[in-house]
């Protein structure tokens, strides 16, 4: 058993041999078996030389017409008497086909610059037919064409130009890959038509995008991402990168805007990054570095004044917030690491630095979840999430025990049976301030008015002032109230049940409270 290879022409779709074995121009089906010597006892002509006039041979090298088998007119085929083809070994044969004098209507397609190959079909829109080199077809009168571009030489693309010899070029593939009048008309009159095919010349361009966290961070820790290398034809190198190829990175305390061209751009690209590059090696790609554009994330959180402060003005990262004169909270913005600074301090009497902030969960919780100290006048915390309601107390400081004079001068002056002329308006007004300042360090008030010097000192006045006493909390044992007309006893004013000692008892109770 042998196998016989059969080289096709244009003109010819098939071949029958006289042992009932086909061979077909389709590749795959060229190549029949056979055990004994056999001739060709019929062709089909290919598409599109249905009405082809000439001669077929056969012979052992490509292009020798050693053996005449058949003669084709109009289509019509006779097979001639002709030589065996034996079987004594493997073999291949090439028939050629003469085409006679009959009058044709062809069509030669020249591949020109940018065409490797080209699929083909004769009257038909199914390129069965491929062809590599410069290749000529009988149409027949008013027949067509098709073509399609198989492949394109290296550094070429569409658009495709079709150019024949003669009349106007028309465009076979369009700058967007799409075929439009893709096929060639048969020539007018009998003759051969001749067209060529020419492609644009395109080079692959390379590129490389980068992308900069500029702050931040991507999913996988880093902060900095970049593609493979991309490439793009045509166009002079013009690229239109989408953004959403970048992955998104993230950062505390700011929201990611987009993608600008620097790090410190405000603007972001919209939708594309556009640019061109003129690199021609996939080891030296055009670089394009992104930069993450941010916006800190702002929050609302709270502060009020405490203990022993009676006004702050309030201040975030240098700007004046809000300036507070009450003990309620005030709400005020921030972004994440803010510095909130509390500056020109109005402190109640008896309190003094260092200033304490305590941070709350929530407006009505009485627990700090933490407390942060500060011995400066314009004391300051850094905002986070934990820190969402602030309170800013002073340090209460100790009250001195009051003295008409001092305890020495008190015991041999003012005493019982003698004379209350030794307490002067100074001294009395001394006491009265004392009762003020008492009063403010516990967070309330006392005012007053001071007696003249030389004025004498009523039951009215005594009983002011007594009274103002027994407001604070701890003050021991008051002497009685006076009556208009009552005698002043200096024991009204120093010693056991005196204004002095009650005033001491409550100023001892606030300095161990």
């Amino acid at each position: 058993m042998a196998t016989l290879t059969v080289n096709f022409p244009l003109q010819l779709e098939s071949v029958k041999f006289s042992n009932g074995n086909t061979a077909k121009r389709t590749q795959g089906y060229n190549t029949i078996t056979f055990t004994s010597s056999v001739t060709i006892s019929s062709v089909a002509l290919a598409s599109g030389y249905l009405s082809w006039s000439g001669t077929l041979y056969w012979g052992k090298t490509s292009g020798a017409k050693t053996w005449k088998f058949a003669t084709v007119s109009n289509g019509s085929v006779t097979i001639l008497s002709h030589e065996q083809i034996d079987c004594t070994g493997n073999r291949t044969i090439y028939i050629t086909a003469e085409t006679g004098s009959t009058t044709s209507y062809k069509v030669k397609v020249v591949l020109g610059s940018g065409i490797k190959q080209v699929g083909f079909g004769v009257n038909t829109s199914v390129s069965s037919n491929v062809a590599s080199t410069d290749f000529t077809v009988d149409v027949g009168a008013g027949g067509r064409l098709y073509i399609n571009i198989a492949s394109y030489e290296d550094g070429y693309t569409y658009p495709v130009i079709a150019t024949p010899s003669s009349g106007s070029a028309w465009t076979v593939v369009n700058a967007n890959g799409v075929y439009n009048d893709h096929y060639i008309s048969a020539p007018s009159s009998p003759g051969t038509r001749t067209v060529t095919l020419s492609a644009t010349y395109a080079p692959t361009y390379y590129y490389q995008m980068h992308a900069d966290a500029n702050g931040g961070q991507f999913s996988d820790g880093t902060t900095a991402w970049a593609s493979s290398v991309l490439s793009t034809r045509g166009s002079g190198g013009a690229v239109n990168y989408d953004v959403s190829n970048f992955p998104t990175p993230i950062r505390g305390g700011y929201t990611f805007v987009g993608w600008g061209s620097s790090e410190g751009a405000t603007t972001t690209y919209d939708g594309t990054v556009s640019f061109v590059t003129n690199a021609t090696s996939s080891s030296s790609p055009k670089s394009v570095t992104v930069y993450a554009v941010w916006k800190k994330t702002e929050y609302t959180c709270y502060i009020k004044l405490g203990a022993g402060i009676n006004g702050a003005s309030v201040y975030v990262d240098g700007v004046l917030k809000s300036d507070i004169r009450d003990k309620v909270y005030h709400a005020i913005t921030v972004n994440f690491n803010s510095t909130v600074t509390a500056k020109g301090i109005a402190k109640a009497t008896g309190y003094a630095r260092p200033y304490i902030f305590r941070f709350y969960a929530n407006s009505t919780a009485t627990t700090p979840t933490s407390t942060l100290e500060r011995d400066t006048d314009e004391p300051s915390y850094t905002y986070s999430t934990s820190r969402f309601y602030a309170e800013i107390i002073a340090t209460k400081s100790s009250i001195d025990l009051f003295y008409w004079n001092n305890s020495t001068w008190d015991a041999a002056n003012i005493a019982k049976g003698q004379p209350i002329s030794n307490l002067t308006a100074g001294r009395w007004n001394n006491l009265l301030a004392k009762i003020k300042e008492l009063a403010e360090a516990e967070g309330g008030s006392a005012p007053y008015t001071g007696v003249s010097s030389g004025a004498t000192i009523y039951a009215a006045t005594f009983n002011a002032a007594r009274s103002a006493i027994s407001n604070r909390a701890g003050y021991g044992t008051l002497p009685s109230t006076q009556s208009k007309g009552d005698s002043v006893k200096a024991a009204l004013f120093e010693g056991s049940g005196s204004l002095k000692s009650a005033i001491n008892a409550a100023i001892n109770h606030y300095n161990n409270s």
